[in-house]
């Protein structure tokens, strides 16, 4: 590197954050001198494209520093340095696609480093739907054939872009380089039941589901092998896996769903016995939506227990104008008038809800009409 960049580089390393504004001078001189040596010293390029862009970060600054890191990692013999920095404060400024592209080139250099293969399969994620993954991805495969990560990383591309038969080739050879790879079964069981192949689909997913004790990462294949079992009518299995999925799991919304396919076979008191104990196990910031639920299907229904429970709603939010109109409209169908208008005077006095004060006043008057008789 010539000595006068290397002066600017110490001077920048050296210089206090209370100096910004005198830093102005160094910070011009040193993209002047990066204009200099661009195309003709690569590796000062990327040097001092790394001290602008640190200088640029510590003076709050992260646009001038992306782009000073940008124009260096464009470059295609950008080094491995380089393009580190650059993913990184890409991902710092919320620019997956701009990261996807240097960790893509990065995992080309070492396509087996777990720690950029992760970073790479995040900032595919974060960028769903705004790049196109493909495009990175088939010269990865084609330079490192036998490597199934690569392949399954392309199959969930193609599957995302609906090529589902490019898909299932992939998976096809990525369980053939390791056959009880997890990620490739449940992405090939997902291929199938995209495809309308149920039967397979239902197979493959009994296989994923099966053979992985990971429950959490297979809530979705789970969900999925439910769903293929009510479109083929078997119902009585979907509900013997709900059981059973009820007593091991703390996820309420197992419970839920169980208590929705009692209801649908005209089990009531078996899905009030389910949310009953579902309620025990729902934590305490889903609580509130969850009784709302269950109060939403006894008031549709018609049944006696919605008062208990609306009372019981109401002691733990004594502020919900809601809940004080729910309870007084379901009295009032019930021919308790005079109960519905002392519901509605607590709610009224108790609640300070602008939303919901009008109709609760409104509610409170039809209801005494109808208490007197329409007079």
């Amino acid at each position: 590197m010539p000595k006068g960049l290397i002066a600017t580089a110490v001077l920048l390393a050296f210089a206090s954050p209370a100096r910004a504004q005198e830093e102005t001078g160094p910070l011009d001189q040193l993209e002047s001198d990066l204009r200099e040596v661009a195309g003709r010293d690569d590796r000062a390029f990327d040097a001092l494209s790394k001290v602008l862009a640190a200088e640029f970060l510590r003076l709050d600054q992260p646009d001038r520093a992306l782009l000073a890191l940008r124009r260096a990692a464009g470059r295609p013999g950008a080094g491995r340095d380089i393009l580190d920095l650059h993913a990184r404060v890409a991902v710092q400024q919320g620019r997956p696609v701009e990261a996807f592209d240097s960790l893509t080139r990065l995992l080309a250099l070492d396509p087996r480093d777990p720690e950029i293969q992760a970073r790479w399969r995040k900032a595919l994620d974060e960028g769903e739907g705004l790049l196109d993954a493909s495009r990175h991805l088939e010269p990865l495969v084609r330079s490192d054939p036998e490597n199934p990560r690569w392949r399954a990383a392309l199959a969930r591309a193609y599957l995302r872009d609906g090529r589902l038969e490019d898909a299932e080739r992939q998976l096809g050879e990525a369980l053939r380089l390791r056959p009880d790879d997890a990620e490739s079964l449940e992405l090939r069981a997902t291929v199938l039941a995209r495809s309308g192949r149920d039967d397979e689909a239902t197979l493959a997913f009994e296989k994923v589901v099966g053979a992985a004790p990971d429950r959490p990462r297979l809530q979705a294949a789970w969900t999925i092998l439910l769903d293929l079992y009510e479109r083929r009518g078997r119902l009585p299995e979907v509900r013997r896996a709900l059981e059973a999925e009820a007593g091991a799991s703390s996820d309420w919304r197992v419970h839920v769903r169980l208590a929705e396919l009692l209801r649908r076979a005209g089990d009531e008191a078996g899905a009030r016995r389910v949310s009953r104990d579902a309620l025990a196990k729902v934590p305490e910031a889903d609580s509130v939506y969850f009784r709302q639920q269950e109060i939403n299907q006894l008031l549709r229904a018609g049944d006696p227990a919605a008062e208990s429970e609306l009372r019981r709603a109401i002691e733990l939010e004594p502020a919900n104008g809601i809940l004080y109109q729910q309870l007084a409209n379901f009295l009032s169908r019930s021919g308790r008038h005079a109960d519905a208008c002392a519901v509605l005077e607590q709610g009224i006095a108790a609640t300070s809800d602008p939303t919901i004060l009008p109709a609760m006043r409104d509610t409170l008057e039809r209801i005494k009409k109808l208490e007197t008789g329409g007079q």
